[in-house]
């Protein structure tokens, strides 16, 4: 990809092994008057936490088809074992993506001291409760981007502080919630957003960065919480 601008960035290069090929690392920021574009592929760090990694497929954003794997949610059921007929909450419900020392780096060569934006998604329960789905609404984030930045890539928790979804109300002794397979993350970069529309697959489907490639097999629905 060609950015033509006056203010632009170009990271070192490297590479990286995904699915048995050579993947060259790059990333190019620009403010383009009140616009930036953004064009990243690197490879990031899996964020730690009690819950399995998952990869975000997000095409169609205005840099290309973007690919994020090592995204974790946790999540648990409060109260922890819901009777038939009560009300309950998905409680301490957080997404931890750990973006790219490139990345950030780029954006603190602009004159950013913080990486910020907004995460939104659902928590659907499968078995034993309704209403079916809820929505988490826009969650904010907001990190300081630490000096020196780490080589690994900074932890992103959105949002900030845990927070809590629901009331649901269970019909059943048995109940499961998980994560919905659609997934909205935004990144603002100097003012300007990027909006990526993702869906979740199983971690390292396709290699984290900029794809041509959809991922093969089906999209995946990341387990919260289960009880009974």
């Amino acid at each position: 990809m060609q950015v033509d601008c006056h203010r632009r960035i170009d990271l070192k290069r490297g590479e990286s092994v995904g699915r048995g090929r050579l993947v060259r690392s790059t990333l190019a920021l620009a403010v383009c008057g009140s616009s930036t574009i953004l064009a990243v592929m690197a490879p990031s760090s899996p964020a730690h936490a009690d819950t399995s990694a998952y990869e975000l497929y997000c095409p169609g954003t205005p840099v290309g088809t973007i690919v994020m794997n090592g995204t974790v949610t946790t999540g648990s059921l409060s109260p922890a074992k819901p009777s038939s007929g009560k009300t309950f909450s998905v409680a301490n419900f957080q997404t931890t993506i750990v973006l790219p020392v490139q990345l950030v780096s780029a954006s603190a060569a602009l004159g950013n001291k913080v990486v910020s934006g907004t995460y939104k998604t659902a928590i659907d329960v499968t078995t034993g409760a309704t209403p079916s789905s809820i929505s988490t609404g826009s969650q904010t984030y907001k990190v300081t981007i630490p000096k020196p930045i780490p080589a690994k890539g900074l932890a992103v928790p959105t949002p900030s502080s845990p927070a809590t979804v629901g009331k649901f109300k269970a019909s059943s002794k048995t109940v499961s919630a998980s994560l919905d397979q659609h997934v909205t993350f935004t990144l603002i970069v100097s003012g300007s957003p990027l909006t990526m529309k993702c869906t979740t697959y199983k971690n390292n489907t396709e290699p984290t960065g900029i794809t041509t490639h959809k991922p093969k097999g089906t999209p995946i629905s990341a387990a919260l919480a289960h009880a009974g």
